[in-house]
């Protein structure tokens, strides 16, 4: 779908690993592990955040969702609009980064974002709200995709994204969309 992954697009300064967010890392990983009941990325396809510390834990740049362990948890702490770059605790974030951070910037009660790819719901979800096509983990996209208000948009070309204020939201929202599809 769309193209071919390139990696981080954005600067990145690494800081050491996230320590004293073992709390919030394991919640994180469970709602991470349960996304398998409803997702099936293939390799490194897809991320997930989750608002902490002021902040967002994000899974690290190549980490299969769904499969990820604490190291495959990065925490962004300070994000740069004008230089298009960021500060992380642990591991390089995904290159969806900035998407992540736009999306908690412009709605405070939000507080779980998804992002997956799927063919088969790219080919049936045609009456979500959409936006797009932009390159993966470019500016646009992230700039774009944040400003749509709906829960659920389609990247055209691209993949799905998921607003949430908590897991239950999440998953009932990713249900919904398994019985409507």
């Amino acid at each position: 779908m769309g193209e071919p992954y390139e990696g981080v697009k954005f600067e990145c300064a690494l800081t050491g690993p996230p320590e004293g967010m073992d709390a919030q890392v394991g919640e994180y990983l469970s709602i991470d592990a349960k996304l398998r009941n409803y997702l099936s990325p293939r390799n490194n396809e897809g991320n997930m955040s989750m608002r902490a510390a002021g902040s967002f834990l994000i899974k690290a740049a190549g980490a299969p969702m769904t499969q990820l362990t604490g190291e495959d948890v990065s925490f962004v702490y300070d994000v740069s609009e004008e230089e298009y770059s960021l500060k992380s605790k642990g591991k390089t974030p995904s290159s969806e980064s900035f998407l992540h951070y736009y999306i908690y910037k412009f709605y405070p009660e939000i507080n779980i974002v998804l992002h997956f790819h799927d063919g088969h719901l790219m080919e049936k979800a045609k009456h979500l709200p959409s936006v797009g096509p932009f390159p993966c983990g470019s500016h646009d996209l992230a700039r774009e995709a944040a400003k749509a208000k709906a829960a659920v948009v389609k990247i055209i070309e691209h993949g799905f994204l998921v607003k949430a204020r908590n897991p239950q939201e999440l998953f009932g929202t990713l249900t919904a969309l398994r019985s409507v599809y």
